[in-house]
């Protein structure tokens, strides 16, 4: 793949490279990968489920010393942008990683033309996002992944270029004007073909949150479901939440869709017990996790976002 990274957006790439497409899974919620900072799977972990050009963003650059691969076949570099040295690990539990590469690994991806999605390419970051902005009418011309807010699409090379827009999840403003200004269209999920003021107009794009369709706050916010495969009851959040029980939804989530930004959920109320923290995403809850949330919160930096205990 020839690494189609697209500029990071200052902003949003302290919550999750969220511009770039690529994703975090704790990995109490089974990502496909799992990097440990210590050989037999201990110490501190990071799970991805999309292709991250620079493990640095987590602050898990040259930490990793093994590695489990639940799915998919995964290259794990030494520098970032999946360059330097690479190594390819199929599924399996790869308890110490080779002495050339411990401490040594930068990023990782999906292995180029190894689909883990049925149809589509795993390390293409537009099979990946919840929003892809496109070039020219039907869908087609150059395709831009989007995961989380962009103020200025000129940055990106799309300033007054949008045509068509494809939605796969949640809600999102598209605007005239940079910074969200000017004439403001709110998408659903589905594919559009923009027409009138908005046709090849198009500056700006950010997510919106709940029946309001507000922006969300700078922290982002997140939906959690009733059942693992996404439906049943839900619960949108953008506030910390010390008991979901008060909201009707304490021990109830089995997973959850994260919008934007890092998240912190707990077992118990007012963030105790076990935590993970989750980024942009949709993550099925397991084990412990499942049916257990009874707070959640924003993850700031010193609460080591992208990082979960081993027990």
């Amino acid at each position: 793949m020839p690494t189609p990274r697209l500029p990071a957006l200052p902003a949003s790439r302290r919550l999750a490279a969220t511009a770039t497409c690529f994703g975090l899974a704790a990995a109490a919620s089974a990502a496909p990968l799992e990097l440990y900072e210590e050989p037999g799977f201990q110490g501190m972990a990071l799970g991805l489920d999309r292709p991250l050009a620079q493990l640095a963003d987590y602050g898990f650059d040259n930490r990793a010393r093994s590695v489990l691969v639940r799915s998919g076949q995964w290259e794990l570099c030494s520098e970032p942008g999946w360059r330097g040295q690479c190594l390819v690990l199929g599924p399996g539990q790869h308890a110490e990683l080779p002495p050339a590469l411990q401490r040594q690994i930068s990023s990782a991806r999906p292995h180029a033309g190894v689909p883990d999605v049925p149809g589509s390419p795993v390390d293409d970051p537009v099979a990946w996002a919840p929003v892809v902005l496109y070039n020219d009418g039907g869908f087609r011309g150059p395709g831009l992944p989007v995961d989380g807010p962009v103020p200025s699409l000129g940055e990106h090379g799309m300033g007054d270029r949008v045509s068509s827009v494809e939605v796969r999840r949640g809600q999102w403003q598209l605007c005239k004007d940079s910074g969200y200004r000017g004439q403001c269209i709110v998408l659903g999920p589905g594919r559009h073909h923009l027409s009138g003021a908005l046709h090849d107009e198009a500056s700006s794009i950010r997510p919106v949150f709940g029946p309001s369709q507000q922006p969300l706050p700078p922290h982002g916010g997140l939906t959690l479901y009733e059942h693992s495969n996404f439906s049943g009851r839900e619960l949108m959040v953008t506030t910390p939440v010390e008991y979901l029980g008060r909201l009707g939804f304490g021990d109830s989530a089995s997973a959850v869709e994260v919008h934007a930004g890092l998240w912190q959920f707990c077992t118990d109320s007012m963030f105790r017990g076990r935590c993970i923290t989750l980024g942009p995403g949709r993550h099925t809850l397991t084990g412990t996790m499942q049916d257990r949330l009874s707070s959640v919160r924003p993850a700031l930096p010193d609460r080591g976002p992208a990082w979960k205990q081993v027990d």
